[in-house]
């Protein structure tokens, strides 16, 4: 279980973080602001902003140790986990091996909670308290289920444990809330509905002159066999 990614860490030690980021971008719309908690060195940006047109805030209580710049849509935050609050809105909060190390976790949670859309989080489901000097509670699979459903507008939309880190990744949703953009296929299954029903219209109008054509031959067929 690693503990904290540095630069030098980047491959296998550090394959399970990147694919916690990995997917949490894929719940990222064009547009989308996202934050991300204890961000460590902020290598969650290059994943999570890679396409440019999200905005990303990092925050983390030493900011001192990020490696990735800042740009016109990514910023990183010094602040207190256990007592800040974002002063903007957002769309996804993201939080990965973050809350075992909050004594209090409640104001972390209430405001990840204020996500339009998903709280994509991941926590240790092994006891490591007593051999990681930095976690301040030990977790089961079902305890931060429960802790983020308590507020009933939240649901749990998937989640599945990553063996090799001892963790289990949650995605959480808003009710109502679906990963496609719903907006958009309405647009595209009217504009669908139309191509079929122009399909449909041409090929009744082909049938329609095949029947035709076929009745004429079979008429001029019956009147030659009378003259003959």
């Amino acid at each position: 279980m690693v503990e904290r990614v540095t630069p030098e860490m980047f491959g296998r030690p550090t394959a399970g973080h990147e694919a916690r980021y990995a997917l949490a971008a894929g719940f990222l719309r064009p547009g989308d602001v996202v934050v991300d908690a204890a961000c460590g060195i902020g290598y969650g940006a290059l994943l999570l902003d890679a396409h440019g047109d999200v905005t990303y805030y990092g925050v983390d209580r030493d900011t001192s140790v990020v490696t990735v710049a800042e740009r016109s849509r990514r910023t990183f935050i010094q602040a207190d986990l256990q007592t800040w609050q974002p002063p903007f809105e957002f769309d996804v909060a993201v939080g990965f091996e973050t809350i075992e190390h909050l004594e209090n976790y409640e104001a972390y949670l209430d405001w990840v909670r204020r996500a339009r859309r998903f709280v994509i989080v991941s926590v240790p489901i092994v006891p490591s308290k007593r051999v990681n000097p930095f976690h301040l509670h030990d977790f089961e699979r079902d305890d931060v289920i429960q802790l983020v459903t308590a507020d009933e507008r939240w649901r749990l939309f998937q989640y599945f444990d990553q063996p090799w880190e001892h963790s289990c990744v949650y995605v959480f949703a808003r009710s109502g809330v679906s990963p496609v953009d719903t907006r958009h296929l309405v647009g595209r299954w009217s504009r669908l509905k139309g191509d079929v029903r122009g399909v449909t219209a041409r090929s009744k109008a082909r049938i329609s002159r095949g029947v035709r054509r076929t009745r004429s031959r079979a008429s001029k067929a019956r009147a030659r066999r009378r003259e003959s």
